[in-house]
């Protein structure tokens, strides 16, 4: 398409085509002349000459009013555009690449040592740091460290290591930090009382597992023992009385804390008395202290039955030696007495295996050893 402009220095008119208009950058013959009316003082419609010749006759190529608005419009907007992406440029927004343009190379992906893992999670025991990295699941599979680490904690070895640390629904009461920072100080209380923590393992775990904070259970703590020790006469006496057992104070605010602890020393208790009774039966005798280190060292009935059988039948030729002695001897827990049953042992069968002859001169003198 053709659009004519006027001047007053172009008598005919300046005729604008396309492809000229796009020379010039712009898209299209009227945008090129509504810039060139807006901004080079050409006009939309014939300009009469300064001869006074009159006015040119219009082509019938001109912009009219309405198509000049039209096409000012878009230059306003096409203008706003180019300013816009100019100020924008630098501002990280796109750029159309270059033939030339240089790509950064390809970030490579980060992979933990172990060493990182451990100073990451210092709860992890040598264990389960492996199943965190080549177990099912874990880091070798999967490629992801926190699917790994959801995976180990799923893991039955991970429950065995922090028992009572989730809930039924698998998420976790605590952090595995926070867990021994709270065994930590359920210790130390069971301490401060002259307990030996070890043995309360399971009722710590139960504790945790029962939502039970280590503050929580040190006031238990202190409340029970006040309660035990206001009561603690009465209650020695019903254990004496019962079950024949003098109980210390420690030992009965023990049993009182857990309920597994009283069962087993109820239970060892009867284990000493029957322990007893088999060393009557056989004939021997047998103190209370020395009974309960036979039940302490894991002696059944039975075998107290068969090491007293066994006493019977050698302490007549021991003699020197308690029967508890050679009971003790027997069953393992003393080293020197079973050295002297042996010893005796062997004396006996070597004086026993020769007999002294029956030669004898007319004097009396013996003259020779005959073997039995």
């Amino acid at each position: 398409m053709a659009v004519t402009i006027w001047r007053k220095d172009t008598p005919q008119g300046q005729e604008i085509s396309d492809s000229f208009a796009q020379s010039k950058g712009f898209d299209n013959a009227e945008q090129y002349a509504t810039y060139l009316i807006d901004n080079e003082g050409y006009s939309a419609n014939p300009v009469g000459l300064e001869t006074g010749e009159g006015v040119p006759t219009p082509t019938g190529d001109e912009l009219t009013d309405a198509q000049l608005e039209l096409f000012r419009a878009e230059n306003r907007t096409q203008n706003l555009i180019n300013e816009f992406l100019r100020q924008s440029s630098g501002l990280g927004l796109y750029n159309a690449p270059t033939v030339d343009a240089q790509f950064d190379e390809e970030e490579k992906e980060y992979v933990p040592t172990e060493r990182d893992l451990k100073a990451l999670y210092p709860w992890l025991t040598d264990g389960l740091l492996k199943i965190l990295i080549d177990g099912e699941g874990g880091y070798i599979d999967t490629g992801s460290i926190d699917i790994a680490l959801a995976n180990l904690r799923a893991s039955e070895d991970y429950k065995k290591t922090f028992p009572g640390i989730a809930r039924e629904d698998g998420t976790l009461r605590m952090t595995e930090s926070e867990y021994y920072e709270t065994k930590d100080v359920m210790k130390d209380a069971l301490r401060s009382y002259n307990l030996n923590p070890e043995i309360f393992e399971e009722d710590i775990t139960s504790a945790i597992a029962g939502d039970v904070s280590a503050k929580e259970f040190v006031s238990r703590l202190e409340y029970g023992y006040s309660e035990i020790i206001n009561n603690i006469p009465a209650v020695k006496e019903v254990y004496l009385r019962e079950y024949g057992m003098d109980l210390s104070d420690e030992a009965l605010f023990a049993m009182f804390i857990s309920p597994d602890i009283a069962e087993n020393v109820l239970s060892q208790n009867i284990l000493v008395s029957t322990i007893i009774a088999e060393a009557e039966t056989a004939g021997a005798s047998l103190s209370k202290e020395g009974a309960i280190a036979f039940a302490e060292a894991g002696i059944s009935q039975e075998r107290a039955r068969e090491i007293y059988g066994e006493v019977a039948a050698i302490s007549p030729g021991l003699s020197g030696m308690t029967t508890t002695a050679i009971a003790r001897g027997i069953a393992g827990l003393d080293p020197d007495a079973l050295a002297t049953i042996r010893n005796l042992q062997a004396r006996r069968a070597s004086m026993s295996s020769f007999e002294v002859g029956a030669a004898t001169t007319q004097t009396g003198e013996v003259t020779g050893l005959t073997e039995l």
